[in-house]
């Protein structure tokens, strides 16, 4: 019992040992790891009777450890801070501006467009003048958010587009960008999955 493997195997295995306290444990850490390497902005929230578990709460960062019996107080109070905490976690980072370092908020950022060696990056409030190039800031922004190239010099947050046309996008601000006959198929498709799932 000692390696659990996720999947209809795994699952029996618990199961067919019985629910002891100890499998019940071995489970539910098991489970709290797996949803934890999924992300680390997930909010785990321990639920059970027995005080002894909370070290595995630590382990995987848990938010909030509640003890049975639940009180609808407590249960609410504990959804109340994740989704606090949900609205104050913004995917915030620092870019190279004219002027010094530059704090960004990826889900303000509608496009960014080459300009020479380095690039413009237009926001929801500003256009800031940024000192790398546009692939180098495709990099930074890949593991942050939904963009990709519309267009060579052009490069897009697909939750921010407003319409896909075959020869333009239309931003949520109205602001129109090129898309080049070789990319229309895929920023298409990106875009309509990305908001499918939503």
């Amino acid at each position: 019992m000692s390696n659990i493997k996720f999947g209809t195997g795994g699952w029996r295995a618990v199961i067919g040992d019985g629910f002891t306290k100890a499998n019940v444990q071995l489970l539910t850490a098991a489970l709290a790891r797996k949803l934890r390497e999924k992300g680390k902005d997930m909010a785990i929230v321990f639920t059970t009777g027995i005080p002894d578990y909370m070290q595995e709460g630590y382990e995987v960062e848990a938010m909030h450890y509640l003890l049975k019996p639940l009180k609808r107080e407590k249960v609410w109070e504990c959804l109340e801070k994740c989704f606090q905490r949900k609205e104050t976690e913004r995917k915030r980072f620092l870019l190279p501006g004219e002027e010094g370092l530059v704090k960004v908020d990826v889900e303000r950022i509608l496009y960014a467009e080459a300009e020479g060696h380095y690039c413009v990056l237009k926001c929801m409030e500003n256009r800031l003048h940024l000192k790398l190039g546009i692939r180098e800031l495709e990099q930074k922004l890949g593991e942050w958010g939904d963009f990709m190239f519309c267009h060579r010099s052009y490069l897009v947050n697909v939750r921010r587009i407003a319409r896909v046309g075959r020869q333009d996008i239309v931003m949520d601000d109205g602001t129109v960008v090129p898309v080049s006959r070789r990319l229309y198929n895929a920023v298409n498709e990106r875009f309509i999955k990305t908001f499918i799932a939503l």
